[in-house]
């Protein structure tokens, strides 16, 4: 398993940390090697561009994929590719309001 791209200085959220009760070196390196996890489709696409172009790279994995509404951790290597931050994510609520069909 190679990096497909440099990581340049680590920094882990202590929150990361105290969330997973571990470094969560796995999931470092599973970015590394362009495994995106969870991210959407665009972000997924624009990784890949980003390999060449030397621009941001995200991936986000689940604190426990058994349960999404914990939240994730989100891995970002900034452009230029010097620094790499992995920071929790909390889920957001979904405030999408549903379609009144009484309205018509």
């Amino acid at each position: 398993m190679f990096s497909k791209f440099l990581l340049g200085s680590l920094h882990v959220d202590d929150n990361v940390r105290e969330i997973l009760g571990r470094t969560p070196l796995d999931l470092i390196a599973r970015h590394a090697v362009c495994d995106f996890g969870c991210t959407p489709p665009r972000t997924w696409k624009l990784n890949e561009m980003a390999l060449t172009s030397g621009d941001e790279i995200i991936s986000e994995y689940p604190v426990d994929p058994t349960n999404k509404k914990l939240g994730t951790i989100r891995v970002t290597t900034e452009a230029g590719w010097g620094n790499t931050h992995v920071v929790f994510v909390k889920r957001q609520p979904n405030t999408r309001k549903k379609k009144d069909d009484s309205a018509f």
